[in-house]
């Protein structure tokens, strides 16, 4: 067996956790506003200190000593999650206000239907009753043509006679 060394760093032992040097890198790509996180970003469940108090430095200690490693990522991930909720509760209240928007042209679109159909309905009845009428009036006129044939040969046969 040979050893090969190299300079570049091992795939396999990553020397620092990919997570914090990528919260890190968004971090430092990001607009420094509490208000923004990437869109793409997955939310992480972060786990709560049970006793925040042993956060807080001791005298002789530096601050940054007892933050844990990739305290800076939690709070980016707790950003992301708080910009979620917020997101999803905004898209959640949009999606509700076009739901019942949507049921209320439904209700009237329908109204408008029953209304239409009723009014086709009265078309329809009319045009009945018009076909009815003139059927009618078509009788009439052929027992008046009738009538006026019968009184044209009485006429005319009294002519003869005269």
């Amino acid at each position: 067996y040979s050893f090969v060394h190299f300079e570049a760093r091992s795939w396999s032992i990553p020397s620092e956790n990919p997570y914090e040097e990528a919260a890190q890198q968004l971090f430092e790509q990001a607009r420094h506003s509490l208000e923004y996180v990437p869109r793409d970003h997955v939310p992480v469940f972060v786990h709560e200190f049970e006793h925040p108090e042993d956060l807080v430095p001791a005298e002789d200690e530096a601050p940054g000593s007892l933050l844990p490693p990739g305290f800076l990522s939690h709070q980016l991930v707790n950003l992301r999650v708080s910009y979620q909720v917020d997101v999803c509760t905004r898209e959640s209240s949009e999606f509700c206000t076009r739901y019942h928007d949507a049921q209320k042209d439904r209700v009237a679109v329908r109204a408008k239907i029953e209304v239409l159909k009723s009014e086709r309905l009265a078309y329809e009845q009319e045009g009945i009753q018009t076909r009815e009428a003139l059927a009618r009036s078509e009788a009439c006129c052929r027992a008046l043509e009738a009538r006026v044939a019968v009184l044209e040969t009485r006429a005319r046969r009294l002519e003869w006679q005269r």
